[in-house]
């Protein structure tokens, strides 16, 4: 196998890799929300069942979005080389830091607002 087809064939095992993962991310969400609706929607006191969802859910949170974040992190890296991967990750966190700088500055500024 030369290594166009190599490369190719890794990148289609990455994106594999990043659906599957993402398909997971969206059933523990989707889980986790009707859960919550379930909750809303009932009279009872007792979420047992519910409670035990959002724990479930809440167990592999944090493991399935690392599994994901290195799953994109190899397509980039297969896509665009090293360099421009790390160049796109870096713009993406000051995108990200300058956006909850965003939404602290809203939320602050309500809630002097409402004080007022």
């Amino acid at each position: 196998m030369n290594a166009r087809k190599r490369e190719q064939s890794e990148l289609a095992l990455a994106k594999a890799e990043y659906e599957r993962i993402s398909t997971v991310h969206e059933v523990l969400y989707d889980m986790s929300m009707a859960a919550s609706d379930a909750v809303r929607a009932r009279d009872s006191r007792d979420y047992t069942n519910e409670d035990a969802k959002h724990a479930h859910c809440d167990a592999f949170q944090a493991s399935v979005q690392e599994e994901q974040a290195d799953a994109c992190d190899r397509m980039l890296v297969l896509t665009y080389g090293r360099k421009v991967a790390d160049q796109m990750r870096a713009q993406a966190a000051e995108r990200a830091v300058a956006l909850r700088d965003e939404l602290d500055r809203r939320i602050k500024a309500r809630r002097i607002g409402r004080t007022r």
